[in-house]
């Protein structure tokens, strides 16, 4: 699992590396300002001098190296041993797929920058496709979930999810049809709504699972009586 894992960063980490390169290449050597963030609308909101915005793209690369050695230690310190790699199917979801998500970023700002340097400034689509992608994830997430173990990483990790298996299946088998339902969401929103819309469309059903799950995983608690009244495991 942490292999698979490394591998596909070590990839993610070409491949950003490899549009930071081009982008360099290609803005013309006369373009003294770079954009280096856009807002929701797809405008650039924020500019940089060209040598100070090309040291800060290294950002998203850095980024993914950090995610990928954070990774990589937490099956050994999961006081859950054993459960990270049952769960392994959510793992890696959650690990590729966040570093799929900066590659796409990273691809996405190069072409933009290249673009903006040339006069055209709209990053409207390339906003609308990763707020898709994101969706995207939420679906494979949600998917992978019911097949999660009791562990303190990853999933819904509540009070009591982790001191009831009862709650935390339960939990895990409702999280995921709403992860999924709100993922599908996202992916509809990133393209019906505009600017900060789209954000609103995507946060609300996200905050509005996480809040149900968490409640639901308290009413199965209470009512498992095999509960533990701490986190310690038997």
């Amino acid at each position: 699992m942490i292999r698979t894992g490394l591998i596909f960063s070590a990839a993610a980490f070409a491949v950003m590396a490899g549009a930071i390169w081009w982008l360099g290449q290609n803005v013309p050597a006369d373009v003294t300002q770079l954009p280096v963030h856009w807002g929701p609308d797809g405008r650039p909101d924020r500019f940089l001098p060209r040598a100070e915005a090309l040291q800060t793209f290294w950002i998203l690369p850095g980024v993914s190296l950090g995610m990928a050695a954070v990774m990589a230690i937490i099956p050994a310190i999961d006081p859950f041993r054993g459960n990270i790699e049952r769960s392994a199917r959510a793992y890696l979801t959650a690990w590729i797929g966040a570093q799929a998500l900066l590659v796409f970023a990273a691809i996405g700002a190069a072409v933009l920058t290249v673009r903006a340097a040339g006069g055209d400034a709209d990053g409207n689509e390339f906003v609308r496709w990763i707020i898709a992608g994101t969706g995207l994830l939420f679906v494979f997430l949600g998917d992978a979930l019911p097949k999660t173990r009791p562990n303190f990483f990853v999933g819904v990790r509540t009070p009591w999810t982790l001191m009831s298996d009862l709650a935390w299946q339960k939990t895990h088998r409702l999280a995921g049809w709403l992860f999924v339902l709100a993922g599908l969401w996202t992916i509809a929103a990133a393209f019906l709504f505009d600017g900060i819309h789209i954000v609103f469309a995507m946060m609300g059903p996200i905050l509005l699972t996480v809040a149900v799950s968490a409640v639901h995983s308290w009413m199965v608690w209470r009512t498992d009586p095999d509960r533990r009244t701490s986190f310690r495991r038997e």
